[in-house]
């Protein structure tokens, strides 16, 4: 059992692109597949699988190609920042500039998980689950 769900799908994430791995499995949550859903729909992940009876989600890992054909992954850098002992909860105000489009911040807000830039543009404020360059 760990402490923090989130963080450690996050840790799983960030070790398999650092492994250079094709997919990774992570336990299955509810709050883990809405995030899945906002990462594909941004390009940040292929696709996941989910396997009900094991309580696992295979997630295929995204990788472009530059000039040289090297692989480089579509996801950088991975920052939890609000945890179970610290939340961080932001205004609407607040949400412009906080990667300044270089990457996402996903909000979990009353309308479900969605990106910083949706959560602007619909007038919401939420707790800041994570920020993905």
């Amino acid at each position: 059992m760990t402490t923090d769900p989130i963080a450690d799908m996050l840790t799983r994430v960030r070790n398999a692109i650092q492994s250079n791995h094709e997919s990774v499995d992570v336990p299955l949550s509810l709050f883990k597949v809405d995030i899945l859903e906002v990462l594909k729909k941004n390009e940040l992940i292929k696709d996941f699988e989910l396997d009900r009876a094991a309580k696992k989600a295979k997630v295929f890992l995204n990788y472009f190609y530059d000039g040289s054909m090297k692989r480089i992954p579509a996801i950088r850098h991975l920052k939890r920042v609000s945890a179970p002992s610290r939340r961080v909860y932001l205004k609407n105000s607040d949400l412009p500039g906080l990667v300044k489009g270089l990457g996402v911040s996903l909000l979990s807000t009353s309308r479900g998980v969605m990106t910083a830039d949706q959560a602007f543009s619909q007038k919401l404020g939420g707790e800041h689950v994570c920020t993905i360059w």
